[in-house]
């Protein structure tokens, strides 16, 4: 926490990911980021620039009864557990045993068939539950971008995106056709991590969290030498 503060008081920061833009709020208690939350389908602003962009107003109700329907379909599935993150459903098998895993894809594939205006996307030991909408991480990467002005001054910049799951890779290649010479993709991915596919469409890989500690501390003095 204390590097993404000074990394936010020194470049624009934004945090993609697929919590609601109230939890990871909550846990990350920075005033200088930007939030995009529940996979990009609500942004928020800091109070010096108040962005703000919700994609799914309208899926809200449909998601709540959605939750309902699965709590009490996965009840017996000892381990399953289902994260609401406002537009979109996590169903978690993490803790699953893995002769039962199937049988919380069956009761997730089962609900989806009866409401074709969600869709279904895979993350780390993960089912998403999410809106028919053309949105992803790429999309509200671009918006954030865009709505900041950003896009008008692509000399000017060098994006960075870092990401470890396979819901980062829309954004990886949002920025790949947006920033394809002056931008970096970044998967960070342990060796060996059976849960994340080496195929990537990023251009670099960052092996441990430890090492993208290390990635953005070194960002941060770069450029303080720079002011210095």
């Amino acid at each position: 926490r204390d590097v993404l503060q000074r990394l936010s008081t020194t470049y624009t920061t934004a945090i993609v990911t697929g919590r609601s833009t109230e939890k990871i709020y909550q846990f990350v208690n920075l005033d200088d980021v930007y939030y995009a939350g529940s996979h990009g389908f609500e942004i928020s602003g800091p109070v010096s620039q108040p962005i703000s962009c919700r994609v799914a107003d309208e899926f809200r109700p449909l998601l709540e009864e959605s939750k309902a329907y699965l709590e009490a379909a996965i009840s017996t599935i000892d381990g399953a557990m289902i994260e609401d993150n406002k537009y979109a459903l996590s169903v978690h098998y993490r803790n699953v045993r893995p002769d039962q895993v199937e049988s919380v894809r069956a009761a997730v594939s089962a609900h989806l068939e009866t409401q074709p205006a969600l869709c279904l996307k895979h993350g780390k030991k993960v089912f998403e539950l999410r809106p028919r909408v053309e949105w992803n991480k790429g999309s509200a990467v671009l918006w954030i971008l865009q709505a900041l002005g950003l896009n008008q001054c692509k000399d000017d910049i060098f994006p960075l995106y870092l990401g470890d799951d396979i819901t980062d890779e829309d954004a990886f290649i949002a920025l790949r056709q947006e920033h394809p010479e002056n931008g970096a993709a970044i998967l960070v991915r342990e060796s060996g991590d059976e849960e994340r596919k080496a195929e990537t469409n990023a251009e670099y890989v960052l092996r441990n969290p430890d090492e993208v500690l290390v990635f953005l501390e070194r960002l941060v003095e770069v450029q303080n030498e720079h002011n210095a």
